[in-house]
C-alpha cells in the first residue's frame, strides 16, 4: 500500500476508529496511527480498517437514501 492509499483509507474511517482498532488488536492508538501512516507494517490492522471503512460507507449511503425518500 502506498501512502496515498493509506491517506484515502484514513479519510474514509468513521469517528472513533483509532480507539476501536486499538482495543480490538490490543495496541495503542499511536500504533494505529503508525500503521495507517505506513510507518509500521500490520496488514491485519489495515484489513480491519478497510472493512470498517466499507461498513461506514454503506451506512452513510443508507442514510442518504433515507433522506431522499422523505
Amino acid at each position: 500500500m502506498t501512502n496515498k492509499d493509506l491517506t484515502k483509507l484514513k479519510t474514509s474511517m468513521p469517528k472513533g476508529y483509532r480507539d476501536q482498532l486499538a482495543v480490538k488488536f490490543n495496541v495503542t492508538t499511536v500504533t494505529i496511527d503508525r500503521v495507517l501512516r505506513g510507518a509500521q507494517d500490520r496488514t491485519d490492522i489495515i484489513a480491519e480498517a478497510i472493512e470498517m471503512a466499507a461498513e461506514h460507507k454503506e451506512y452513510l449511503e443508507s442514510l442518504k437514501a433515507k433522506i431522499k425518500s422523505l
